[in-house]
Formats: structure tokens, C-alpha cells, sequence
């Protein structure tokens, strides 16, 4: 192997090791637009989910089945729960009961803002191997490295909203 390339590998890798969630702060990096769109409660964000907690006190990524409602559920190689940032946008073809949680801003990545520029990071590797960088290879590269960042989901733009998709067992 060719001594740059090993150096270049062990640098990105020592970089991307040092992405953390402690380096990220919601108030600072955040724009307002996105801020407003959310019930933030302190470092709090107010969460929606529709569906069952199967009578555990806890939504759990491993137990939720992907819906017809849920296509892009395997697409991203991550186990995670859906939610709303408000109770308003959840569409009619969603049933189950409502859970309402807080969840910590600095767990959340956001997605379309991507500070660590993660997009970046996976275009460059998809290219470097001459793979295709569709959307879902995008968003399955992007969540892996949120997730090995020590993010417990991630935020983004959807339609004239927000949603939240979190891979972590969280209370309700």
C-alpha cells in the first residue's frame, strides 16, 4: 500500500474519531429558521411518536417494524424511530398511540446543516471505491458515522417541517 494513502487513512480516521457530539453546540450552530420550528424545552426538544411501546415504557428501535408508511425503513441501515417536532404534522396515514418525549438537543446531528461534513466525508469514500452516491447510500453513510460520533439520532428538513429519527431506546 502507498505510504500517503495509508498516512491520509490513519489522518481521517483520527479526525473522524474526534467528532463528537461534545463538540457540538444546538444555540451556536443551529440557524434561528430551524430553531423556531421546534418546542425546545431548555436543552430539551419536544418529541411526537405514533405507534406502540408494546406496554414497556420505552419506544426501542429494535422492536419497530418498518410500516407502508415507512418505506425508506431499510434504506438506511439503521434501526431507528420516527418523530415529529410537532403534533400537527403527522400524516393521516400514521395510527397508534401519541407519545410525547423530551429528548437532548446535542444528541441530535443536524442532517442538512452537517457541521462535521459528513456528506463530504462519504461522497469521497463512495467515489474513491467508484460507488454510486444515491441518496440512500447517502443517508446510510451519514448515519453510520452520526451514530459511531455518539449521536443518538439526527434531525432534518422534511417538507415544510422537521422530523427527528432516533436509533437509541428512549422513555416515554
Amino acid at each position: 500500500m502507498n505510504i500517503i494513502k495509508l498516512i491520509k487513512e490513519e489522518y481521517t480516521k483520527i479526525i473522524n474519531e474526534n467528532k463528537s457530539q461534545l463538540d457540538f453546540n444546538w444555540r451556536e450552530d443551529i440557524p434561528n429558521d430551524i430553531q423556531s420550528k421546534m418546542n425546545i424545552e431548555g436543552d430539551d426538544v419536544v418529541l411526537y411518536h405514533y405507534g406502540t411501546d408494546k406496554n414497556t415504557g420505552y419506544l426501542d428501535p429494535h422492536q419497530a417494524k418498518p410500516n407502508t408508511y415507512t418505506k425508506d425503513f431499510e434504506q438506511w441501515g439503521l434501526k431507528r424511530i420516527f418523530f415529529y417536532v410537532n403534533p400537527l404534522d403527522k400524516e393521516r396515514i400514521v395510527t397508534g398511540n401519541e407519545y410525547i418525549i423530551k429528548y437532548p438537543l446535542n444528541k441530535l446531528y443536524p442532517f442538512n446543516s452537517d457541521p462535521f461534513n459528513f456528506y463530504d466525508d462519504c461522497k469521497k469514500e463512495f467515489e474513491e471505491k467508484g460507488n454510486i452516491f444515491n441518496v440512500n447510500a447517502q443517508v446510510r453513510c451519514i448515519g453510520n458515522k452520526v451514530k459511531n460520533s455518539g449521536f443518538g439520532g439526527m434531525i432534518f428538513k422534511w417538507g415544510n417541517t422537521l422530523r427527528v429519527d432516533i436509533w437509541e431506546k428512549v422513555k416515554v
